[in-house]
C-alpha cells in the first residue's frame, strides 16, 4: 500500500513539474518573441500592477477604459516640477520615447470631449462618478508642495482627453491637466504583471 502511494505522489509531482517547465518555456517565448518585435514594455512603477506590458497601435475610436502609453504635456507648471525634481523617468532616446527623453507614460483614458472632469480635495469625480484612489498628493514625502491642477470642474475639450491611474503616487491628467489625443503613441495590455503591486508603495513611504 505505501508503496503504490509513494508511486502515486511522484506521478502527480513528475506531471506538476512537466507542466511548470512547459508553461515557463511558453511563456518564455512568448516574451522573448515580444521582445525581439519591440512589442514589449517593463512597467516598474506604482501607476499600475508590476509587470510586462504589451504595445499595440492606437486604439481607434478611443473609448474611456482604454489603456494607452502616451507622452505627457510638458509645458506645464506640474511636469515642470516633475521633470525638475525627477519624479518622472527618462530614457536614452530612440524611437520610443517622448520630447526630453521622457519615457513614455501608461495611463487610462477615464474622460473624453464632451465629458466632464471634477477635481476636489478628497479626489476626482467623471461625469458624477468617483475615481477610485483618486485624491491627489499636496506635499511630496519631503515635504515639497506638489502642483496639481486647481480644485474645479473640467469640461474635456475637442482634440483632448483626461487620463488616470489608480496607483498610489500614480502621477496623471489630476497634475498636468488634459492631454493631446495626439500625445498616444500606442495602446497597452496587461501581459505578464503581479496583481496588487500598484499598491505596494504606501503614500507616507
Amino acid at each position: 500500500m505505501a508503496a503504490r502511494k509513494w508511486k502515486r505522489i511522484i506521478s502527480v509531482v513528475a506531471t506538476v513539474s512537466m507542466w511548470t517547465v512547459i508553461t515557463v518555456g511558453v511563456l518564455t517565448m512568448a516574451v522573448a518573441s515580444l521582445c525581439a518585435a519591440d512589442r514589449l514594455s517593463l512597467n516598474t512603477t506604482t501607476c499600475f500592477p508590476v509587470g510586462f506590458y504589451q504595445r499595440g497601435d492606437t486604439p481607434v475610436p478611443l473609448k474611456d477604459g482604454d489603456m494607452v502609453y502616451l507622452c505627457p504635456p510638458i509645458h506645464n507648471a506640474s511636469m515642470r516640477q516633475a521633470i525638475r525634481r525627477h519624479w518622472v523617468s527618462r530614457t536614452s532616446g530612440g524611437p520610443w520615447s517622448c520630447p526630453g527623453h521622457l519615457t513614455p507614460f501608461l495611463k487610462k483614458i477615464v474622460a473624453l470631449p464632451g465629458q466632464t472632469v471634477l477635481v476636489k480635495s478628497d479626489g476626482a469625480w467623471v461625469d458624477g462618478k468617483k475615481l477610485p484612489n483618486s485624491q491627489m498628493m499636496t506635499t511630496s514625502p519631503g515635504g515639497r508642495q506638489v502642483i496639481h491642477m486647481p480644485y474645479g470642474s473640467y469640461y474635456i475639450k475637442p482634440g483632448t482627453f483626461w487620463d488616470y491611474a489608480p496607483g498610489n503616487y500614480a502621477y496623471d491628467s489630476r497634475y498636468y491637466g488634459p492631454v493631446p489625443i495626439g500625445n498616444i503613441i500606442g495602446s497597452a495590455r496587461a501581459f505578464l504583471v503581479i496583481p496588487g503591486s500598484q499598491y505596494w508603495l504606501q503614500k507616507g513611504d
